[in-house]
């Protein structure tokens, strides 16, 4: 009775551990969420970028960008001043994953879209190769 007793308390301590190792696992992964606002009107999506305000820093050297409007976006990731790299992601999360990041450094995210004055566009950025529905 007391070796079924000592298995079973293994066991959840066991379950009890694991389970709290990957909770801890999933709140390091960082994620942002850039928004931002056209303040003026677009007739080319290459027109006109606007900047979100997120310091965006890669711990894996992976990003996982999303598109979260129903429209088409660009995404324009500056690696602080010294690279651009573009990137058209389709509506309703369209994603890439930029696997050539630079590990903690810097990246301002620009954006730009063919939309009207006054649209707010959404982009979830995720370090890793991660993103959520």
């Amino acid at each position: 009775m007391r070796k079924l007793l000592s298995v079973i308390l293994i066991g959840i301590l066991i379950v009890t551990l694991c389970a709290c190792s990957n909770s801890k696992y999933n709140e390091q992964r960082s994620k942002w969420l850039c928004t931002v606002t056209a303040i003026e009107e677009s007739e080319n999506s290459d027109d006109i970028i606007f900047y979100c305000d997120e310091e965006i820093i890669s711990k894996t050297g992976d990003l996982t960008l999303q598109n979260k409007n129903d429209f088409a976006i660009t995404v324009h990731l500056i690696n602080q001043g010294k690279e651009e790299v573009s990137f058209d992601l389709e509506p309703n999360s369209g994603s890439i994953i930029y696997k050539q990041a630079r590990e903690n450094e810097k990246y301002t995210i620009g954006i730009s879209a063919d939309v009207p004055k006054g649209t707010e566009i959404n982009l979830k950025v995720y370090d890793g190769e991660w993103s959520e529905p």
